[in-house]
């Protein structure tokens, strides 16, 4: 599958706003979620976020986690392609919501359910950057000050690793159970989208995959300065994946040439985060 996640990013102490035309709320509560049974003991939400203007419309889908979710982190998924649902991650890769709130967005307009009634779009990566960095500011994160300020190089740095991939061939993908899904008009009117636009859900965006402009082609300079700023970044792949390039993340870590502190942090885990081969 060609799936990679952008950003994994950890907020303290998350709230929802109230509900109001750019902020999601009660309005967009998933209220029954047809085809699952039991039903989910846990709240979700889905609606459209405006974009860098009104033009834009991102779909996100947030769900709550099963206990406590006022003093739970929230965790925002985002996956690759370029051109790729998060959707995917949401109802086929994660799972149970037990610690965190998860947010899943489909960016940029284009992908999913995200559209834009411009008369021309563009995707690269500073489009990208702006259109989800407007989702941020619509959520009420307290004691987080870039939900102020905003995200712009930590969300870079992670948003432009989805250029490290790219999808195979798309009958390679077997999505039908998941598009179907999602393309009932029942499905969509409890989930709250439209239904004329987009006028059918895909897993993956073939214009915006083959449009996508990347302009960041090294993200060594963005990792130095989030690391110099003590924010933690996780990497991490699964070894056996045919699409999502774990062999050049691991060269890219090398190339950081930093230095691993062994003290703590690893002393006690069962497994080695990787095992390199030398001659």
């Amino acid at each position: 599958m060609s799936v990679v996640i952008l950003a994994l990013i950890v907020l303290s102490s998350f709230s929802l706003a109230s509900s109001s035309r750019n902020r999601p709320g009660d309005l967009d509560e998933i209220l029954y979620l047809p085809g699952a049974w039991p039903q989910p003991n846990f709240k979700q939400f889905s609606g459209y976020l405006h974009g860098s203007s009104d033009k834009v419309n991102i779909h996100y889908w947030l769900v709550e986690a099963a206990s406590s979710p006022a003093s739970a982190p929230l965790i925002v998924w985002l996956n690759g392609g370029p051109g790729c649902s998060s959707l995917e991650g949401l109802l086929t890769e994660n799972g149970p919501y037990l610690i965190a709130n998860v947010l899943y967005l489909e960016a940029p307009a284009g992908v999913g359910f995200s559209y834009s009634t411009a008369p021309s779009q563009t995707w690269d990566d500073d489009q990208s950057v702006k259109q989800q960095d407007s989702q941020y500011r619509s959520f009420n994160c307290k004691e987080f000050d870039s939900c102020k300020t905003g995200m712009k190089e930590a969300h870079l740095s992670s948003l432009i690793r989805h250029n490290l991939t790219t999808r195979l061939v798309v009958p390679c993908v077997d999505d039908t159970v998941i598009r179907s899904y999602l393309n009932s008009p029942i499905v969509r009117r409890f989930i709250n989208v439209r239904l004329d636009l987009p006028k059918e859900w895909d897993l993956c965006s073939e214009t915006v995959n083959l449009n996508y402009v990347r302009i960041y082609h090294d993200l060594t300079e963005q990792y130095m300065k989030l690391l110099k700023s003590k924010i933690v970044i996780l990497i991490y792949n699964g070894d056996i994946d045919m699409v999502c390039n774990y062999i050049g993340d691991e060269w890219f870590v090398d190339n950081l040439n930093l230095t691993a502190d062994t003290s703590d942090a690893l002393i006690d885990v069962s497994y080695i985060p990787v095992h390199q081969l030398s001659s």
